[in-house]
């Protein structure tokens, strides 16, 4: 019967199965039809793991499959990666005449991206659209040649390239020719990340010494090729030239994202400093106040500041520690389709990340209160806005927030909330062991944040951190650098407490809301978020509360 199927038919059914079940294997083997229909889905997203150079093109990647690649991550598993923090601090000391560090290729600099045979097998791909170099480890000083760098951004077929945990050319070279430094043309190349963490820690010392020079220079040299072509941008903003950039044209320029420390320098308001990204639909500004820095965020618009709003085709916004004086939320164009204002990191991964010998910055968690989130939230003219996130400590306020929401934002069908408990309430004190159960959470308190939401008719999808008054507290080994774990017992006893939670807040909410997704600590990963899927109608109760983590269970 299969034979019979128009092809475009069969690949829609296939599709589909990839997407539900993961796996088209066991389906690609049934028959010769099927596996040719499987294999370009099989084959068109590959992830490769080195841990040694690759010695042969065709080991790497067969050329029967090399043609149907077109997303490839390759994620470096070098040996030498956990040494570069190490030789960072030996190396502090020897300092040179300009008073910089004097540092060696080795374990700086990665061997295993740089040879000709991986090259060769990237240049046997042409379908090869993404292209992704990865660590395999968090918190490392290990980074690309600029040699590999540049022959891989010359890849004709590139249209998409993204540097995650590994530094972008930290060392050049000191018999590199001039010729050698010159980027090439980069117009094929529409969406370029660059997301690493930052070693410049001014209570290590580093940040006046930082070494690796070259690679906040030949970045620049990149992006001032990219600059007329590149669509989505995403940059650390420790090394991003953020000066530099602001005096350029992006005309191609749609979505700009910034993580990392907000810098201290320039003191020109955002809304000037990237006032030449006109076309501007996504800027998401996701960036950290350290400790002995800056105070506050500034605001991006502030008052006096006079020009039109930059960006009129902007979209969706995301602001980390917004300023309750930010005139920019009054110049925000109406199309705005998503808002998201929270603390980054978020309040809640104070304890995991204070408390944890592998995080390098002390982090400011500047989070506003209800009543000033309000303020901010009543200047914003943005009825069409679908998608809202929202970080606060609850005060008196807190009720007339969440029911402008529905009166402001009503088409919202998407909602998160990151909510701590009221200061002076009585509960409001942080555990100091798991002995806290289920009997001592408010519901009450969880019912009236329901029902101060029931009029956000179009919602479909809460998500929520409620600071319930049982939340496990992380248990750290020793030495912190090892990580942190939960009791089961307590995990156990918050999961309970979730179920609950979910039970109330669905009948308090109005019957639009499908899924409500309830934050949960996680050893490995500092959360995950349970999901409940609400079904109304039933005979009995006329609602239903299901818990897809007990349903995967079942299925097993």
């Amino acid at each position: 019967m299969l034979h019979v199927l128009n092809n475009d038919v069969l690949l829609c059914v296939v599709d589909h199965l990839e997407a539900t079940s993961h796996s088209l294997i066991p389906l690609s083997s049934t028959c010769r039809l099927l596996r040719d229909v499987c294999r370009p889905l099989i084959f068109r997203h590959l992830t490769r793991r080195l841990a040694n150079e690759v010695s042969d093109s065709e080991s790497f990647c067969p050329s029967t499959v090399s043609c149907l690649i077109q997303s490839l991550i390759i994620v470096d598993c070098c040996v030498q990666q956990e040494e570069g923090l190490k030789a960072l601090f030996s190396q502090q000391g020897e300092l040179l005449e300009d008073g910089s560090v004097r540092v060696s290729e080795v374990p700086f600099l990665c061997d295993h991206l740089d040879g000709p045979e991986l090259m060769h097998a990237l240049r046997r791909m042409p379908a090869l659209r993404h292209l992704t170099l990865a660590s395999s480890k968090g918190g490392i000083l290990h980074g690309v040649r600029w040699r590999a760098l540049k022959a891989v951004l010359s890849l004709p077929q590139l249209t998409e390239i993204s540097l995650s945990g590994l530094l972008f050319s930290p060392l050049l070279p000191d018999d590199l020719r001039a010729d050698d430094l010159v980027c090439p043309h980069l117009q094929h190349i529409k969406t370029f990340r660059y997301e690493v963490p930052s070693f410049r820690v001014s209570s290590w010392g580093t940040r006046e010494r930082y070494p690796f020079h070259s690679e906040e220079e030949m970045l620049c040299r990149v992006l001032e090729r990219l600059r007329h072509s590149v669509e989505m941008l995403a940059l650390s903003s420790e090394p991003a030239p953020i000066q530099t950039m602001a005096q350029w044209r992006w005309p191609k320029l749609r979505e700009l994202k910034l993580t990392g420390e907000r810098w201290a320098e320039p003191l020109t308001p955002v809304v000037s400093l990237f006032a030449k990204m006109p076309h501007l639909r996504k800027l998401a500004l996701e960036l950290t106040l350290v400790r002995g820095q800056l105070s506050q965020v500034p605001p991006l618009w502030p008052r006096g500041y006079i020009g039109a709003f930059p960006w009129p085709n902007l979209t969706h916004l995301s602001l980390s520690h917004p300023h309750p004086e930010d005139e920019l939320f009054t110049n925000l164009p109406s199309a705005l389709r998503s808002l998201s204002l929270c603390c980054h990191p978020h309040k809640w991964q104070k304890l995991l990340l204070g408390g944890s010998g592998t995080v390098h910055h002390r982090y400011k968690y500047v989070v506003l209160d209800s009543s000033k989130m309000l303020i901010i939230l009543s200047r914003c003219r943005t009825p069409q806005l679908t998608h809202l996130e929202l970080e606060y400590n609850a005060d008196e306020g807190e009720n007339d927030l969440l029911r402008y929401l529905a009166a402001s934002f009503p088409l919202l069908t998407s909602l998160q909330v990151h909510r701590y408990r009221a200061i002076n309430n009585s509960q409001a004190q942080a555990m100091i062991t798991g002995a806290r159960t289920i009997d001592d959470v408010n519901f009450q308190a969880v019912d009236d944040f329901g029902r101060s939401l029931s009029e956000l008719t179009h919602l479909r999808t809460l998500k929520a951190f409620l600071d319930y008054e049982d939340t496990p507290r992380p248990r750290f080994t020793q030495p912190r650098m090892s990580g942190f774990g939960y009791s089961r017992e307590d995990a156990n006893t918050f999961t309970a407490t979730l179920h609950r939670a979910a039970s109330v807040l669905s009948r308090a909410m109005s019957d639009a809301v499908r899924h409500i997704c309830l934050w949960r600590p996680r050893g490995i990963d500092g959360y995950e978020w349970l999901v409940f899927r609400i079904v109304r109608g039933g005979l009995v109760t006329g609602l239903e509360v299901r818990c897809e983590e007990d349903l995967e269970h079942t299925q097993r």
